[in-house]
């Protein structure tokens, strides 16, 4: 162990000496012509760090090997630090730290997850030193009304009777107290905590922690570890029934049938971020209290409005506990911590003195106070929520992208990001951690390590963390790796203990090294310490030779023989993914490239007009709709109210497919969670049935109605699922059989609000059909032309939905748009925002939501989307944003000369109008055109069998075909 130890370290020392040997050398193209090595480079800030409007005093004390020789003579050997050469810190301000060379650090980690409102906040400091000034310490034997004050503070932020206070020094403190305390008011003396569980170091709550590298070999009995409920590497899944029938089954078993109380985090924060599945807490505090014990809420961690959702971290699982404990974020730094239960639970203390000589320090207590204060002054929680949803999101986008990132959870600001070397058996990537760690210190960025294995980076910064903050530290080198092309996926750098995936880097490397830097960073030493074999490598370099003769060999072909005509087709439609070549029949809609969509003949604006609404002057019902599609006739009310009941009739899900969701992390991107839901849904498919039974073909089409109107039906259902599964409680709300298809569905995500479910009939409506040669239809219909049953088909049109150049296309409009209000505010004239455009523009993106493929004029689902804007939210800020941008982009567009529709499309509109109602998770919304795409889809494949439609199969040919074809029809 002491040996590999050691090599671990050497390996780490080397990385370092080359990456920044590499940097150094380097020079100005890897940081600045002014700076000759890193350490000059960061000397005052790391050139990538947001701007802070703070310079650090001089420090003149002594350095950090004097600091350790000390540590080392004085301080107990038990102590560990963070990194192979420790950080001195001698400074903090807000979510900034500084070493004894004045070199700024983003803190990630909060000193632990202590520092909520942030390093040495001036109001928080006022009132400390105020009270210093007049009475440093006075015992609860004296009245002092700062400790008062505190405790009424406090208090009020509790639900339900807990209005009892007690103040301690720390969280081990508050939990052996809480301990004390269940074990008093029961009569019992079990208690239990979850496996994988922090609560302190003492010597009684050692024994309700459950991770082994902090529990001394010393008595710790009447405690029960029982299964931890984690999402990702718990045996159930997210599915809380079966972890809560184990704390059943060890009361039962392992207990004398009555216990003293159940202690757990809502978020395990040293056990790596791990939220528990939700439901879990109310069964189990149900299953606790039948046999005789309370239920305490450690939120030394997650306490204050942290999570972002709620002020407390209980209050995600819809609890409320008999006993909360906190510390940490309570004081900002101070050490403090308290304890909060029932006046009948606190009576019990009073049959002897409990005392705690600095538990409620007059300074400690004016210093908690001004936190609470600062904390609800500042909206910190709302902060918390709006920055880690952004966080969070982000980082769940780079998952999908590199192997190396299993999980990426938590909620506001508590963030876990778990590495491993293997997926699929989730094998901890412990020395890559290691690396990985050593390597963010050295680029400005300080975050936790935890997880039992050390593999998890638990991201928990001060709760004045911005979005600045993330946005640099992820935004921009998911642009330069895309770009750049520097992150291989996965890359790797082999560093004599195996191959060790470099892709984490991404996570924060744009704080240092600038875009001209990434390539020369990532070709250092660090990546060529060793391959590991031939082969790979040599495969690689053939291909990176061959593809670019390739590419200039294809523009050339397109170039000189683009119009040449291959039958009737040019080459320039073989190449350019098919564009206006004439290939597919699709009965159910056209793309009229002057009047938009039209529905069986009928323009979105007639639809509008003919379709039965739920009330006079309202949106089409999307079961009106569906009819349409399928008969080409516009129904009656009687025929849509009919359809209607069918649908909700047909619309029970199977457990299995919720439990076949459940298999996946919660981090799963919705899609694929989504998707999930719809393959499980197959197992039932008529349509699979029938052809096992040899149905004749000419019947075809009868069960893929079957099939098709049952997915729909079950649509809303799984997807709403999938959207509080992973933003809200998980909590199911059942359909409400009043309920039309459009207001169910809305209902269901949790949106009761009647012009919600009017947005909602709309959004399904227009998003339902957009003929068939789009990347989902055609999918669709190409699976399902090999005779796979709807389920399959429509689950591969999902995975094409998914992509960023379809689907995913309004969730980026609502992005862009609220980086304009970040960046310029909501008041933004029209020459800023033609600026912003222009900025746009020539970084090299695009403008989201604005042209189209087909269409040569504003798209009328987004008319009929900003005519619903202009009657129900005329003065919200975002949609008169989009109304700027309507008056502005397409000039600019026009003047650039590089599209042949600067117009909006659907996508420029639906984000504001689901953002406005309250649906803000823009990740989720592709799902929500999902949903609608299924009565386009599913209409078509009726058609499909019903016609007798056959195999699609399109003649593919090659470059050096295409080159001979042309030349010859050239030369004729």
């Amino acid at each position: 162990m002491a040996f590999r130890r050691q090599i671990i370290r050497a390996t780490l020392q080397n990385a370092k000496r080359n990456s920044l040997a590499q940097l150094a050398r380097a020079g100005g193209r890897c940081l600045s012509t002014a700076s000759p090595s890193l350490s000059a480079a960061t000397a005052d800030a790391p050139p990538q760090l947001p701007p802070f409007d703070h310079r650090p005093k001089p420090y003149k004390g002594p350095s950090a090997e004097e600091v350790l020789q000390k540590r080392k003579t004085y301080l107990g050997p038990s102590l560990f630090y963070y990194y192979q050469k420790p950080l001195n810190i001698v400074e903090g301000k807000m979510q900034y730290l500084y070493d004894e060379n004045g070199k700024r650090y983003l803190d990630a980690f909060a000193g632990i997850v202590t520092v909520s409102a942030g390093h040495c906040h001036p109001e928080i400091l006022k009132d400390i030193v105020e009270q210093s000034e007049l009475l440093q310490h006075a015992t609860t034997i004296y009245l002092h009304h700062a400790i008062a004050d505190f405790a009424e503070g406090l208090a009020e932020k509790m639900p339900g009777n807990l209005k009892v206070v007690y103040f301690v020094n720390s969280g081990s403190e508050a939990n052996e107290l809480a301990m004390m305390m269940a074990r008093l008011y029961t009569g019992n003396l079990e208690m239990i905590s979850l496996r994988n569980g922090y609560h302190g170091g003492s010597s009684n709550t050692i024994g309700l922690t459950a991770l082994n590298t902090w529990k001394y070999p010393i008595p710790q009995g009447e405690i029960h570890h029982v299964m931890n409920p984690d999402p990702y590497r718990g045996i159930f899944g997210s599915d809380a029934a079966g972890y809560a029938k184990d704390v059943e089954d060890h009361i039962a078993y392992g207990t004398s049938g009555r216990v003293a109380g159940f202690i757990a985090e809502t978020i395990q924060g040293v056990g790596g971020a791990v939220e528990l599945a939700p439901g879990y807490l109310k069964t189990v505090y149900d299953t606790v209290r039948k046999a005789g014990g309370v239920c305490i809420a450690d939120e030394v961690q997650t306490g204050f409005g942290r999570t972002g959702s709620h002020y407390w971290g209980f209050e995600t699982q819809g609890v409320i506990p008999d006993i909360v404990t906190m510390a940490k974020g309570i004081g900002n730094g101070l050490p403090l911590g308290a304890v909060v239960t029932t006046p009948e639970i606190a009576s019990v203390m009073s049959q002897k003195i409990q005392f705690n000589t600095f538990g409620g320090n007059p300074v400690c207590s004016a210093g908690g106070l001004a936190v609470l204060r600062v904390l609800d002054k500042e909206k910190r929680q709302q902060h918390c929520a709006q920055v880690g949803t952004h966080l969070i999101g982000r980082l769940r986008d780079l998952k999908e992208k590199y192997e190396i990132i299993g999980d990426v959870r938590g909620r506001g600001l508590m963030v876990g990001v778990e590495l491993v070397t293997d997926r699929k058996e989730k094998t901890p990537a412990k020395a890559e951690t290691a690396v990985l760690f050593e390597q963010l210190r050295e680029l400005g960025i300080l975050v936790g390590k935890g997880g039992l294995h050390g593999n998890v980076f638990r991201i928990k910064p001060p709760m004045c963390f911005s979005k600045d903050d993330a946005v640099r530290s992820l935004k921009e080198t998911h642009r330069y790796s895309e770009e750049e092309r520097v992150l291989p996926r996965p890359a790797s750098l082999s560093l004599s203990l195996g191959i060790l995936p470099l892709t984490p880097y991404a996570l924060f490397l744009p704080h240092i090294i600038p875009p001209s830097a990434s390539e020369s960073f990532f070709r250092s030493p660090l990546n060529k310490v060793q391959q590991p074999n031939n082969l790979g490598s040599d495969l690689h370099s053939q291909l990176k030779e061959l593809i670019p003769e390739q590419q200039e060999r294809l523009k050339k072909i397109r170039s000189d023989y683009g119009k040449v005509q291959l039958g009737n087709i040019t080459t320039d439609m073989v190449i350019g993914g098919m564009r206006g070549m004439v290939g597919l029949l699709w009965e159910t809609s056209l793309l009229d490239p002057e009047e938009g969509i039209r529905f069986r003949g009928l323009s979105i604006p007639e639809c509008q007009k003919v379709l039965p609404a739920a009330q006079p002057d309202g949106e089409p019902l999307p079961e009106g709709l569906l009819w349409l599609l399928l008969t080409g006739k516009v129904p009656s009310k009687e025929q849509v109210n009919a359809l209607s009941k069918e649908l909700r009739d047909r619309a029970a899900v199977p457990d299995y497919a919720f439990k076949a969701i459940d298999a996946l992390p919660v981090s799963a991107h919705p899609m694929t969670q989504f998707t999930t839901g719809v393959m499980a849904l197959q197992v039932q498919s008529e349509f699979q049935k029938a052809y096992d039974q040899g149905i004749h073909k000419s019947k075809y089409w009868e069960p893929t109605f079957e099939d098709s109107l049952n997915l729909i039906a079950r649509l809303p259902a799984v997807a709403a699922y999938v959207y509080r599964r992973i933003f809200k409680d998980g909590k199911i709300i059942p359909m409400d059989d009043s309920l039309d298809y459009g207001a169910n569905f809305s209902h269901m995500l949790g949106f009761d609000d009647p012009k919600m479910h009017e947005l909602m009939r709309l959004y399904v409506t227009i998003h339902s059909d957009h003929e068939g040669g789009n990347v989902s239809a055609h999918t669709g219909h190409l699976v399902a032309s090999a005779l796979s049953d709807p389920y399959l088909s429509f689950a591969a049109a999902l995975n094409g939905l998914a992509g960023p150049l379809h689907g995913l296309a309004n969730q980026e409009v609502l992005l862009w748009i609220k980086s304009v209000v970040e960046e310029c505010g909501e008041n933004i004239s029209k020459d800023q925002l033609k600026d912003y455009v222009w900025k746009t523009l020539n970084s090299g993106k695009v403008v989201p939501g604005f042209g189209h493929g087909v269409l040569r004029k504003t798209d009328p689902r987004y008319m009929c989307q900003r005519e619903f804007a202009l009657k129900h939210l005329p003065k919200d800020p975002l949609f008169q944003l989009v109304s700027k941008l309507y008056d502005v982009v397409p000039p600019i567009l026009t003047e650039l000369g590089k599209v042949k529709n600067p117009w909006p499309n659907v996508d420029a509109h639906s984000g504001v109008l689901l953002n406005y109602y309250g649906l803000t998770e823009a990740r989720y919304y592709t799902v929500l055109f999902g949903v609608s795409r299924s009565i386009g889809i599913c209409s078509q494949l009726i058609w499909d069998r019903a016609l007798g439609l056959p195999l699609e199969r399109p003649k593919s040919v090659t470059m050096e075909w295409l080159e001979n074809h042309c030349k010859k029809a050239a030369a004729a």
